[in-house]
């Protein structure tokens, strides 16, 4: 992450400065687009795995949404017919 990500932040956003303080303080990125905001980070890694957080508002990126939250809905099945989630997206 560069030095200035969140100060970049700050210049591109009208964010509280506790929420950019939280941002910055745990690591969460941030972007935002007419329809929403999008939040991620990524928990330490532990024996080479690790978890991607995500909490992406409605609207946002509206265009890609059904491909990104398709794999992880209950219904979703993978190529050989087991049901159950992915973790990659796109399978």
């Amino acid at each position: 992450m560069p030095a200035n990500y969140y100060d970049d932040l700050a210049a591109r956003y009208e964010l509280a400065d506790d929420e950019l303080e939280i941002y910055r303080d745990l690591g969460i990125l941030y972007d935002r687009d007419a329809g929403g905001a999008f939040r991620h980070c990524y928990t330490e890694t532990a024996s080479r795995v690790f978890f991607e957080l995500v909490q992406r508002d409605p609207g946002y990126g509206a265009a890609d949404a059904p491909c990104g939250w398709r794999p992880s809905t209950p219904s979703a099945r993978h190529a050989d017919g087991r049901s159950g989630q992915s973790t990659v997206r796109g399978r």
